[in-house]
């Protein structure tokens, strides 16, 4: 089945979910649905007379593809019917390992020479297709504090090409010890604002910066994230996490979504703790309410609960009621390790959702651990009860 996402004067359609049905009074009549037909040759109209055959109503959205086998493969052709009006489908995208791409024009050349020469070590290390995926990423880093403001540097000196910055805070004094883009200039400024001046002159030609100072339950950024490839939370809170993990699994969104959170806590015997966990959640197979779950779960889901603006049902706790501190190498460490989650993600080495733990010893031994969903888990979030 499709759903429609509009963003930007662009449409996505999303398929969710698939039937063995054959023809469109096979569906609802509000249905909107895909059809898939293997063929040893595909002229240039194939789709459309695919959807012809399939008969859709007016009332139905109806997407055609067509692959060909044989000693058609590699050829494709795909076509849109909406309200009996045909247009030509221009890209597909498989939401999933490698994030397979195909489109109808030849994709334009990645970059000048000159451009190249200054990428030549990174597209070297990730070679050039999976450099072409991250290029072309739009990313939502929500939350730029310590991981968040590490984050957005990351994915900007990886090339990415469009990132938005999410945050509603301002910068304070005890901020700006151990978060990159946070000058004291910028004291009690909207961090996304702070972040967003120091990431432009890192390359101001070609890297659009949009700062929005919001929750991510606001309609403004519920809308601007329509359009992103993968979702970043570096959060401190819950309400936030989850509110992420109900987006992102929108049926008609599908976004991966990575989740950062590093932390150093005092136990009862004043010995330290030191440790993060990264989560990379492909959509339609989980998310991190049932990959590693959630702190305080009910609690986030009665904030969730209250309309926006509300007063919170319980006192904010200070950064230091549930922490020893925060330290910049533990930040940079969690967070290049989980980008690098969605690096492998997207050449094709991680292949489902993953959840990684690492724990710093009281002597100092780090130890990772690696965790993929287990099996029968039924999450109300992004699989219903």
């Amino acid at each position: 089945m499709l759903e429609p996402n509009d963003w930007a004067g662009a449409r996505e359609l999303v398929c969710h979910r698939l039937t063995d049905a054959q023809r469109a009074a096979d569906f609802a009549p509000r249905d909107d649905f895909l059809v898939i037909e293997l063929a040893d040759s595909v002229p240039a109209h194939a789709a459309e007379r695919l959807l012809v055959n399939t008969q859709p109503l007016p009332t139905q959205c109806a997407v055609g593809v067509v692959l060909g086998t044989g000693p058609a493969a590699g050829q494709w052709n795909a076509a849109v019917d909406v309200g009996r009006r045909l247009a030509p489908l221009d890209r597909i995208t498989l939401v999933g390992p490698s994030m397979r791409s195909i489109q109808l024009k030849d994709r334009p050349a990645l970059l000048d020479a000159s451009t190249a020469t200054r990428w030549s070590r990174t597209i070297g290390a990730l070679g050039e297709d999976v450099f072409h995926r991250v290029r072309n990423s739009t990313v939502a880093v929500v939350g730029v504090g310590r991981n968040g403001s590490a984050a957005a540097w990351t994915l900007a000196m990886l090339g990415a090409r469009r990132i938005l910055l999410i945050d509603e805070d301002i910068d304070q004094l005890h901020n700006l010890d151990a978060t990159v883009g946070a000058p004291l200039s910028g004291l009690g400024q909207p961090k996304v604002t702070n972040r967003a001046s120091q990431l432009i002159q890192l390359r101001p030609d070609d890297l659009v910066i949009e700062p929005l100072r919001a929750s991510i339950r606001h309609r403004v950024v519920m809308e601007r994230l329509r359009g992103v490839d993968l979702l970043v939370t570096c959060v401190d809170s819950d309400v936030a996490r989850l509110a992420a993990a109900r987006l992102v699994n929108k049926p008609w969104l599908a976004k991966v979504h990575l989740d950062i959170g590093s932390g150093i806590f005092r136990d009862a015997g004043g010995e330290r703790r030191m440790g993060a966990d990264l989560r990379l959640c492909v959509p339609g197979e989980c998310c991190i309410a049932c990959l590693g779950g959630l702190r305080q779960p009910d609690l986030a889901e009665d904030e969730l609960s209250a309309p926006i603006g509300a007063l919170p049902r319980q006192r904010p706790p200070r950064w230091d009621e549930d922490r020893a501190g925060s330290c910049i190498t533990i930040s940079q460490v969690s967070v290049n390790l989980g980008i690098q989650l969605w690096l492998d993600f997207l050449a094709g080495r991680v292949t489902e959702s993953r959840w990684q733990r690492l724990e710093w010893s009281a002597s100092g031994e780090l130890s990772v651990t690696s965790q993929v969903l287990p099996g029968g888990v039924i999450c109300p979030v992004c699989r219903g009860a």
